[in-house]
């Protein structure tokens, strides 16, 4: 077993100050220039914000309160950005709205990776969720108790993709 040793040699206080001290300023000179940073790209833009549709999933609600947010507070302003949050028609289909032009952006879920395999040329640029939050449901007297019991079985799901 190794163990360091417990004895300070003459001058080990000079030393941690010095160390104390070099840190310091390296920690000081990293916050300025993050600050530097921070009050030039802050600077106000002259040049014309961009159009941006945001297509959500669904109707206004709380799930898109960020979007909200950054709205109300001028994030997307500050970035060059003119956001628009779109609700869905009666159907919604963010896949198909992005697809055929009506939205730059959407708010979806597993059905953009069913897009994608499917050979249509969409993009995810963010995962919000890192597990989807939907699930299967069976009847308790059905017998299925695992993925595995649905291998031959029919199964009813979002029809979002069957549209052409």
């Amino acid at each position: 077993m190794i163990r360091k040793s417990a004895r300070y040699d003459a001058g080990s206080g000079l030393l941690s100050f010095a160390v104390a001290a070099v840190l310091l300023f390296g920690f000081l000179l990293y916050s300025s220039s993050a600050i530097a940073q921070v009050a030039v790209c802050s600077r106000t833009r002259t040049v014309t914000p961009v159009k941006v549709a945001l297509q959500l999933k669904w109707r206004h609600q709380f799930q898109f309160a960020g979007y909200y947010a950054a709205l109300a507070k001028g994030y997307y302003r500050d970035a060059g950005l003119e956001v628009s949050l779109l609700e869905p028609g009666d159907v919604p289909d963010p896949v198909h709205d992005v697809m055929g032009g009506h939205a730059d952006f959407a708010v979806t879920g597993p059905d953009l990776l069913l897009a994608r395999a499917q050979g249509h040329p969409v993009v995810a640029l963010a995962v919000i969720f890192q597990h989807s939050p939907e699930v299967l449901l069976a009847r308790k007297d059905s017998g299925i108790t695992s993925l595995h019991d649905l291998v031959g079985r029919r199964v009813m799901a979002g029809a979002t993709l069957s549209r052409n």
